[in-house]
C-alpha cells in the first residue's frame, strides 16, 4: 500500500505535462521565429547597404569627373539607357560633396540602428539575438540636411527634372534606410508582444 501511494505521488498528471509540452513548444516556436527574422533581417540590411554605397560610388565618380575636367567644362549626370544631361546648378563640385556626406552619414546610422560592424556588413555573421538599436536622430538629421541642399540648389535654379531627380537621390536613400529600419523594429515588436502574452497567459 505505502508503494502504491509512493508511485502515485510520484506520477505527474497529464494536464501538468501537456502543459509543459505546451509550453515548450512556444518557447521553441518563438525560438525559431526569432532565428528566421534574424536571418531574414541581415539579408534585408546587407541589401540595403550595398544599394547605399553602390549609389555613393556614382556620386563619387561624378565629384572626381569634376576635379578632373577642364576649366569651364560643363559636368554631365550619368542617366541609366539615356545621354548625359548637363549639371547647371552653381558649384555642383559642393552639391556633389553633400550628397556623398548625406549617403555616408545615412549608412552609418542605418548600421548603428542595426548593431553591425563592418565586418558584420561584409562577410562575418552577427551574434544571436542582437537586435536593433534606437535610431540616432542626430546622424539622421544630419544625413537629411546634407541630402536637402543640393535638391535645394536645383530648385533655386530651375533645373531639368532629370538633374533634380539625380540631386534627390540621396534623400530617396534616406528615406529608403529609416523605411526598413522601421519595418524590422514592428515585426521584431510583434514577436516580443508573442512572447509577453504566452507569459501572460501562463501568470492567468
Amino acid at each position: 500500500m505505502e508503494g502504491l501511494q509512493r508511485r502515485f505521488k510520484e506520477t505527474t498528471h497529464p494536464e501538468d505535462e501537456a502543459e509543459f509540452l505546451d509550453e515548450q513548444q512556444q518557447e521553441q516556436l518563438l525560438q525559431e521565429l526569432r532565428e528566421q527574422n534574424d536571418k531574414s533581417n541581415l539579408s534585408i540590411q546587407r541589401g540595403i547597404v550595398f544599394i547605399d554605397i553602390l549609389v555613393s560610388t556614382i556620386y563619387a565618380i561624378f565629384f572626381y569627373d569634376l576635379a578632373t575636367a577642364e576649366i569651364l567644362s560643363v559636368p554631365r549626370i550619368p542617366v541609366p539607357l539615356m545621354e548625359p544631361v548637363a549639371a547647371l546648378i552653381p558649384v555642383p563640385e559642393f552639391a556633389a560633396m553633400m550628397s556623398i556626406a548625406s549617403l555616408y552619414a545615412s549608412v552609418y546610422t542605418f548600421i548603428t540602428a542595426c548593431r553591425l560592424s563592418a565586418l558584420e556588413v561584409i562577410w562575418k555573421q552577427p551574434p544571436p539575438g542582437r537586435g536593433l538599436a534606437p535610431l540616432n536622430v542626430l546622424t539622421a538629421g544630419l544625413a537629411g540636411f546634407a541630402g536637402a541642399v543640393a535638391p535645394c540648389m536645383a530648385l533655386w535654379d530651375m533645373a531639368s527634372t532629370v538633374e533634380l531627380v539625380f540631386w534627390s537621390v540621396p534623400l530617396g536613400i534616406l528615406c529608403l534606410n529609416l523605411l526598413g529600419w522601421r519595418m524590422m523594429q514592428q515585426v521584431e515588436g510583434k514577436i516580443d508582444d508573442l512572447d509577453k502574452a504566452r507569459y501572460k497567459y501562463k501568470g492567468a
